[in-house]
């Protein structure tokens, strides 16, 4: 694999300050059930809120708090160590996935609103997070769970994409490489011209390969894009998003190697919040009528957080991460075991 604009081994973050603190919505699915027994889910949640009392957090409910809850976070039996994946018998090809956008692709609805056997580690699946993510959990391999959104008790819609794709393709191991950062636009951080976060998600994704490379035979699968909001604030950033999203989804094509690389596109939810979402939601669709391998998911219908209109809640988080993983399923080639390929 070839990452052509790949510079130096390490991801160092570019800091920038968003045009606006405009965020974004998601909707309904139920994701396919897991092996993991209630008794297991119950003694990872009663961890979990033990862990945030001694660190005066609320993972188990209440008010918001931004303070990291570092017990939670260095807890091995809360996130276990890489060893804990893959753990199941299975094909060592690895497909690997890009989740990237803004806050709806942090996320930001806490864990205490998943069903039980959504909250034990996978062993079959493994994610891979930068951007807006607890500084203890970033940049490293680690079994899929929740809490890899914006608090260690907080998740995205990268758990059930995981899960879902696992479910859908019982063959090939997931791996999830995620950046996202709230507030952030393609009209100019996200931009394929030289944007700082496009420039930091290509370091990431080189950096997470390279790590991954020793665990199996591992190859990009596909790009789940989360974005919009914040170019829907504006009027010339909505009116350019066709333009800029064509140019996003070509770079990453050619910056990587993978002329076919399949992307799938969360429509940006009406809201009068970012007034110019017609704009946004058109674009976003042209993009896709143009391209085979790009779909949109509809996000209109998804739940937002009580009292936050701008962000999904946990039923919506989830919903996004299904819908998204069953658009995708039918981009990708037909899985062949590594026993009988040619």
């Amino acid at each position: 694999m070839v990452f052509k604009r790949f510079q130096g081994s390490m991801f160092h973050p570019t800091h920038f300050t968003p045009k606006s603190n405009t965020h974004h919505p998601t909707r309904h699915h139920r994701s396919p059930a897991r092996p993991s027994s209630k008794a297991q889910a119950t003694a990872w949640r009663s961890l979990t809120c033990v862990l945030s009392a001694l660190s005066l957090l609320t993972a188990c409910g209440g008010a918001d708090n931004t303070v990291p809850n570092i017990d939670l976070i260095r807890s091995e039996e809360r996130f276990p160590p890489l060893e804990k994946a893959f753990a199941e018998p299975r094909d060592d090809t690895i497909e690997v996935f890009i989740l990237a956008g803004q806050s709806n692709m942090v996320g930001r609805a806490r864990e205490s609103g998943l069903e039980d056997d959504k909250i034990v580690p996978q062993t079959g699946a493994i994610i891979h997070v930068q951007g807006q993510v607890e500084a203890d959990l970033a940049g490293q391999w680690r079994p899929l769970t929740a809490g890899f959104g914006r608090r260690a008790d907080f998740f995205g819609p990268e758990l059930t994409f995981g899960l879902t794709q696992e479910a859908l393709r019982p063959g090939p191991r997931v791996a999830i490489i995620k950046h996202a950062v709230g507030g952030s636009d393609l009209d100019n951080n996200w931009n394929a011209s030289g944007g700082p976060l496009y420039q930091d998600l290509q370091t990431h994704i080189a950096q997470a390969m390279e790590e991954l490379a020793p665990l199996g035979d591992a190859h990009l699968a596909g790009v789940v894009w989360v974005q919009g909001e914040n170019d829907a604030v504006n009027l010339g950033a909505s009116e350019r998003y066709k333009d800029n999203l064509t140019a996003f989804v070509a770079q990453i094509r050619q910056d990587l190697d993978s002329p076919q690389l399949p992307f799938v596109v969360a429509l940006v939810a009406p809201s009068e919040s970012w007034p110019h979402h017609p704009l946004v939601r058109q674009a976003q669709r042209d993009v896709a009528s143009a391209d085979p391998n790009v779909v949109t998911v509809e996000s209109e219908d998804l739940p937002v957080l009580s009292g936050d209109p701008l962000h999904y809640n946990a039923r919506g988080l989830q919903t996004l991460g299904e819908r998204t993983a069953e658009a995708m399923a039918p981009l990708l080639p037909t899985f062949v075991p590594k026993d009988n390929r040619p």
